[in-house]
This record gives structure tokens, C-alpha cells and sequence, in this order.
């Protein structure tokens, strides 16, 4: 990935938002990102970052659900 090719990927990092509106975790990584690798890193964070939310989103529904009695 050459420089100029660099500096345009982050630009469109940091302008990408979800289908939700959400912005890349570890946004402001990416300024500090000096190659590919670094940049891909940011995306392993946000994926480990949705996963995260997901998995504790699915646990407070089914705690919820045990309160009610809800089987």
C-alpha cells in the first residue's frame, strides 16, 4: 500500500459510519496507523467491539427474560 494510498484509507476510516450510524471503534487510532497491518488491527478491534456488544445485549435479554419467569 503506497502512502497516498494509506492516507486515503483513513480518511474513509474515519468517515465510515454503520448501517446504524456508528463510527469505527478505535477511531482515533487511526491517525497514529502507519501501514496495512495497523489499519486491519482497527478492524479486528470493531468486529471484537460488535461481538462484545452483541454478546452482552443477548445476556441482559435473557436475564431479563429469567426475571419475568419467561422460559
Amino acid at each position: 500500500m503506497t502512502k497516498e494510498n494509506l492516507e486515503k484509507s483513513k480518511q474513509r476510516m474515519k468517515e465510515y459510519r454503520d448501517i446504524f450510524g456508528g463510527e469505527l471503534n478505535g477511531k482515533q487510532l487511526i491517525d497514529d496507523a502507519n501501514n496495512i497491518f495497523d489499519l486491519e488491527n482497527i478492524f479486528t478491534m470493531h468486529y471484537d467491539y460488535i461481538n462484545d456488544m452483541a454478546s452482552d445485549a443477548e445476556s441482559s435479554l435473557d436475564k431479563f427474560k429469567r426475571h419475568l419467569g419467561v422460559f
